[in-house]
């Protein structure tokens, strides 16, 4: 399951407007395969928006993306 979850991006700075979409962060205690895009699912339904959706491990893998991000992170 999900052990926490971070708001990133122009929402988490208070940019978002209108069309924004929101930008999250989810760390799991296991890893959930197919189960990952029900949970995308889920949380766009509700949310009623766009979900951009990673994971600690993907950002590791992405240092450059990860030292724009991190000053931006909201534990929710």
């Amino acid at each position: 399951g999900v052990e926490e979850i971070a708001i990133f991006g122009s929402l988490a700075r208070g940019e978002g407007g209108p069309a924004s979409d929101i930008d999250l962060v989810v760390s799991l205690n296991r890893p959930l395969g197919f189960k990952f895009f029900e949970l995308w699912d889920y949380l766009e339904f509700i949310l009623g928006m766009e979900v951009d959706l990673l994971t600690p491990n993907a950002l590791r893998q992405k240092p450059r993306l990860w030292e724009r991000i991190k000053g931006d992170l909201i534990y929710v």
